[in-house]
C-alpha cells in the first residue's frame, strides 16, 4: 500500500513539475518578446547570405534596387535596424519587401493574378500598402493577440534550415526522388514476402524475405542521405501549415483573412508530413535501439513514399504554398514594424503620389541614435555644398531611404512626408577595384553610366549622387558634371547631387537664369535649386549644426579641421601659406 502511495506520488510530482516548467517556459518567453517590442534592436553581428535566400531565388535578376544603391545608402544596416522579426519567414519576407521597393512586395509572381484579384476582393484591399497599414496599426493596438502570434513564430524561430524553405519551393522538381514506381514496387516485394513467410513457413520462403530486407536496407541506405537533407524544409512547411491554420481563427479586422481560404490545403499537408515529422525527430536520436528501428521501417520504403507524395502535394499546390509563406511572412513582418515605428523618436506614414515634388518635415536618417530633424522640399532638382563633416552625405542618405521605406514599409523617419513614387538609384561610395584593375574613375564613370542607362527603361527616379567625378582633374571634373547634370535635368528624374565645386554651383545656378528666361508656362525642368550645410568656429573649436539652409556655401573647412585635430603647426602653416598664393 505504502509503496503504491509512494509512485502515485513520485508519478504526480513529476507530471506537476512538468507543466509547471511547460508554463514557466511560456511566461519567460512572453515577458522576452514583450521586452523587446518596440525598441531598437540590440546590435549584433549576423550574417544577411540565408535572409537573402528569398530575394534571390525570386528576384536577383530582375527588376528593383541594385548592389551599389542598396550598399551605397547602409541598407544592411537599415535592414538590422528594423528587423526584430522572430521568424526566418518574417525575416526574408521584411529583406525582399525593402530590395524590391518600389514595386509589389506582397505577392510573389508565382501567384496567379486571379487569385490576386480574389484576395483583393474579400479582404476590401485597395493596395497591397494600404493592407499593410491595416495589419502594423492593428497589432500596435492588440497587444494580446500580438503576443499569441508572436510565440507562435518565436516558435517556428530562425533555425539554419528554414531559410532554405524558398530555395527547395523554387526547385521542387529536381528534388523529387526519381523512379517512384521502385520503391513502390519494392515496397509491396516486402510485404508479399513477409505474408508469404508467415503462410509457408519454410527456409525458402524466409530465405526470400531476408533477401527482399536486404535489397530493400541497401536502396534505404543509398537513398537515405538524398531524402533526409529535404526533412528540415518539410518540417518547416508542417509548421507553416500549423501556423497558417492556428492565425487564421483569430478576429483580426480582416488582418489574417490571407490565411483562411488555405486552411484545407494546410490542414492536407500536415497530415502528409506526419510520418516525415517523426523521421525528422528520429534523424537526431543517438539511441541504439531507435536507430534500429529506423532502418527496420526504413526496409519498407515508406519514406520515399511518403516523400514523393509531399513533392506532388506541394507542386500542385505551388502558387497557393507561395502565397501562404508570404502571408505567414508579412504577418511577423508587421509585428515587427509596429515595434519599429514604436522605437523611433519620429515616424509618419507618407503621402504618397504619382508625381510630383518631395516635401519633408523634421526628416532624419533612422541609423542616427541622436539625429537633427531638417526640412526639405524639392519640386526639380538641387545641389547641396558645404564643409567637410557638415552632414551631407547623411543628410541625403536620410531622403534616399525615406523614400526607399515609404514604399516598402510604409513608414519614414520624419513628422510629415509627402512622396513622389520614384526607383532610387545613387553613386555615393565609389570604391576603386585593384582586382578588376578599374581605377576610382573608372568606377565612378560606370557608376554613373548604369544611371544613365536606366533613366532609358524606367519612370521617375531619384538620382543621389555624392561629389561628382571627384576622381579627376578639377578642369574637366566640372566641365564633364556640369554636362551630365544638366543632361539628368532635362529627363523625367529628382537630382540631389553634393559637390565642393563652388564653380560648378556657379555654372548650375546661370543654366538655372537661362532656363527662367523661358516663355511663360515653359516647363523647367534643368533647374537646380542650391542648398548648404555648414559650421561656425567657437571657443572650443568648430561646431557643425548639421541643419540644412538655402544657398551656396563660401567657405571652406579642410585647414580648420586639420588644426581642429592637432596637426603639426608646420603643417597648418604651409597649408595657409600655400592658400594665400
Amino acid at each position: 500500500m505504502e509503496a503504491t502511495v509512494f509512485i502515485i506520488t513520485g508519478a504526480m510530482a513529476l507530471i506537476l513539475g512538468a507543466a509547471y516548467n511547460r508554463i514557466a517556459k511560456k511566461k519567460r518567453i512572453l515577458h522576452f518578446l514583450e521586452k523587446g517590442y518596440g525598441r531598437k534592436p540590440e546590435e549584433r553581428a549576423y550574417e544577411l547570405d540565408e535572409i537573402r535566400i528569398l530575394w534571390k531565388e525570386l528576384d536577383d535578376k530582375k527588376e528593383g534596387m541594385d548592389e551599389i544603391t542598396w550598399n551605397d545608402l547602409d541598407m544592411d544596416d537599415v535592414f538590422r535596424r528594423i528587423n526584430v522579426c522572430n521568424s526566418s519567414l518574417g525575416e526574408q519576407v521584411l529583406y525582399r519587401c525593402i530590395r524590391r521597393s518600389p514595386h509589389d512586395c506582397y505577392f510573389p509572381e508565382e501567384v496567379d493574378s486571379s487569385v490576386k484579384k480574389e484576395f483583393t476582393e474579400r479582404c476590401q484591399d485597395s493596395g497591397d500598402l494600404e493592407f499593410l497599414e491595416r495589419q502594423v496599426s492593428f497589432f500596435a493596438e492588440n497587444s494580446r493577440v500580438r503576443q499569441q502570434v508572436q510565440k507562435s513564430l518565436f516558435g517556428f524561430g530562425k533555425r539554419k534550415g528554414n531559410y532554405y524553405v524558398p530555395m527547395f519551393l523554387n526547385n521542387l522538381d529536381s528534388f523529387q526522388l526519381k523512379a517512384a514506381w521502385i520503391y513502390a514496387g519494392l515496397h509491396v516485394l516486402l510485404l508479399a514476402a513477409f505474408f508469404l513467410a508467415l503462410l509457408l513457413r519454410t527456409t525458402l520462403s524466409y530465405s526470400l524475405l531476408g533477401i527482399v530486407i536486404l535489397v530493400n536496407l541497401c536502396v534505404y541506405t543509398f537513398m537515405k542521405g538524398k531524402y533526409e537533407i529535404h526533412l528540415d524544409s518539410i518540417a518547416c512547411m508542417n509548421n507553416i501549415a500549423q501556423m497558417c491554420i492556428e492565425f487564421a481563427k483569430f478576429d483580426g479586422n480582416g488582418v489574417f483573412c490571407r490565411l483562411e481560404p488555405y486552411k484545407k490545403l494546410a490542414k492536407r499537408i500536415k497530415k502528409s508530413a506526419v510520418f516525415m515529422n517523426v523521421r525528422h525527430q528520429q534523424m537526431y536520436t543517438a539511441d541504439f535501439m531507435e536507430v534500429c528501428a529506423i532502418y527496420l521501417m526504413g526496409a519498407f520504403l515508406l519514406d520515399f513514399i511518403f516523400f514523393n507524395k509531399m513533392i506532388r502535394l506541394l507542386e500542385k499546390n505551388l502558387a497557393c504554398i507561395w502565397e501562404m509563406f508570404f502571408a505567414v511572412g508579412q504577418i511577423d513582418m508587421a509585428i515587427a514594424l509596429a515595434s519599429y515605428r514604436e522605437s523611433l523618436p519620429v515616424w509618419c506614414v507618407p503621402e504618397i503620389f504619382s508625381d510630383g515634388g518631395l516635401d519633408y518635415r523634421e526628416v532624419y536618417n533612422p541609423l542616427l541614435n541622436h539625429p537633427v530633424y531638417n526640412d526639405f522640399r524639392l519640386e526639380s532638382n538641387c545641389m547641396i555644398t558645404g564643409s567637410n563633416a557638415s552632414g551631407k552625405s547623411t543628410f541625403m542618405k536620410a531622403v534616399a531611404v525615406n523614400e526607399i521605406l515609404a514604399f516598402s514599409i510604409h513608414t519614414c523617419s520624419a513628422k510629415h512626408a509627402v512622396i513622389p513614387k520614384m526607383e532610387v538609384y545613387t553613386s555615393m561610395a565609389v570604391r576603386d577595384d585593384l582586382l578588376a584593375g578599374e581605377s576610382y574613375f573608372i568606377k565612378e564613370i560606370k557608376s554613373l553610366r548604369r544611371i544613365v542607362q536606366r533613366m532609358e527603361q524606367a519612370g521617375k527616379i531619384l538620382i543621389v549622387i555624392d561629389e561628382i567625378l571627384r576622381g579627376t582633374n578639377t578642369r574637366e571634373r566640372v566641365a564633364a558634371s556640369a554636362a551630365i547634370l544638366k543632361y539628368l535635368g532635362e529627363r523625367n528624374c529628382m537630382v540631389i547631387v553634393a559637390s565642393h565645386d563652388m564653380e560648378l554651383a556657379g555654372m548650375l545656378k546661370e543654366h538655372t537664369l537661362e532656363m527662367a528666361e523661358w516663355p511663360l508656362g515653359a516647363r523647367c525642368r534643368n533647374t537646380y535649386r542650391n542648398y548648404y550645410f555648414c559650421e561656425k568656429e567657437t571657443e572650443g573649436g568648430i561646431e557643425f549644426d548639421y541643419k540644412i539652409h538655402e544657398g551656396i556655401c563660401m567657405q571652406t573647412n579642410a585647414i580648420k579641421l586639420l588644426e581642429h585635430f592637432e596637426f603639426p603647426r608646420d603643417i597648418i602653416k604651409d597649408a595657409c601659406t600655400a592658400l594665400v598664393k
